[in-house]
């Protein structure tokens, strides 16, 4: 079903039949034991040792991009249409979609947030579910006006709030 998989044990646990178009490159990269051969996984590019380990698990896993080892590798991976680049980014994920985390150890708290954006190294989320969220260096920060959490954060971006730069931080409230 036009999948490639380079490395011992990489993609062994994957349906034949129900996936298609993957290319996993790594030490037991992609779809691992939990799988057990029964997920529907289409259109994913995992590469490292275990990026994507136990992807698929429980549930579909489409359109995925995981490099990096460990990436997305520690839970049950059945997110949909993430960015994943980093040694042990977004390792903890389940079912978070629509994610994009860029850095070392990146988003490595969040389990079912989604729509985050986190570029940096060794950033997390607010918390492992909080949706909507945006931190790029713990410079430029800020939260979805629909989004239920902290309501001081909620619908704003804020510039200069990490440690180092407290002096110039500003905050605007977005409204719409």
């Amino acid at each position: 079903n036009k999948n490639v998989g380079v490395g011992f044990g990489a993609a062994q646990y994957m349906s034949a039949s129900s996936s298609t178009q993957n290319v996993f490159i790594g030490h037991t990269s992609g779809p691992g034991a939990e799988g057990a051969g029964s997920s529907t996984i289409a259109r994913n590019v995992m590469i490292g040792y275990e990026a994507g380990l136990n992807s698929g698990a429980v549930g579909v896993t489409n359109d995925n991009v995981i490099v990096g080892s460990n990436a997305a590798s520690t839970g049950s991976f059945n997110g949909d249409k993430n960015v994943i680049l980093g040694t042990t980014a977004g390792a903890n994920m389940t079912t978070g979609p629509r994610n994009i985390l860029i850095g070392y150890q990146t988003g490595d708290n969040i389990t079912t947030a989604k729509e985050c954006i986190l570029i940096g190294y060794d950033l997390d989320n607010k918390d492992a579910t909080t949706s909507a969220t945006l931190n790029i260096g713990n410079f430029l920060t800020g939260i979805d006006k629909d989004n239920k959490g902290d309501p001081q954060n909620t619908n704003s971006i804020s510039i200069g709030t990490g440690s180092s730069l407290d002096n110039i931080s500003k905050t605007f409230t977005v409204s719409g």
